[in-house]
């Protein structure tokens, strides 16, 4: 009998844990990526305000509290955990990947113009200056029954077929494009 009743109050003792009841707190997403220099923000929910952060790397990621959201931070590649805990002690964890993203070259500035628009008269030229890119240049008109095209050196030779309105496509000679609008009347 003395058995038995010692059997119980252990069981009693163990299952009575206070700590067994104590919720996690609820971090969404709870897995994240980012880029070095770079911030993502994760919400916490189940908590009790303020919260503080830890990383198990500062030197891969970092994180602060702002009320109920985390912003972290991406210092350089690998992967860190984020530890959030709240003002009653309870903790949630954030797995953080950092990678460094590589930047997509830059599509070249298209050319520019004296004007980007002209307006010229049936049988009549309009002279167009290309500024910038660099030679040769070719030029090609979108509708040669409204309007045709010509280039020497840097001026563009538009001239009037019929009324009408298109546009005249310019490339340099390392691909850079632009565009004029061209009224004929």
């Amino acid at each position: 009998m003395a058995l038995v009743i010692c059997c119980l109050t252990s069981f009693v003792l163990v299952s009575c844990d206070k700590d067994d009841d104590k919720p996690n707190l609820k971090i969404s997403p709870n897995k994240v990526e980012v880029a070095v220099g770079k911030t993502v923000t994760v919400s916490v929910s189940n908590g009790t305000a303020p919260y503080t952060t830890k990383s198990s790397d500062a030197k891969i990621a970092v994180a602060k509290s702002d009320k109920n959201a985390i912003v972290i931070t991406g210092v350089k590649d690998g992967s860190a955990m984020i530890t959030i805990t709240d003002r009653k002690g309870v903790t949630g964890k954030v797995a953080v990947t950092v990678r460094t993203v590589k930047e997509t070259p830059k599509t070249p500035k298209g050319l520019d113009f004296d004007k980007q628009s002209i307006t010229v008269s049936v049988g009549k030229d309009g002279i167009v200056t290309v500024k910038g890119g660099a030679q040769p240049y070719s030029a090609v008109a979108k509708d040669v029954n409204i309007a045709t095209v010509s280039v020497k050196e840097n001026k563009v030779n538009i001239r009037g077929v019929k009324a009408g309105k298109t546009t005249i496509t310019v490339t340099d000679k390392d691909k850079k494009t632009g565009t004029i609008n061209v009224t004929v009347k």
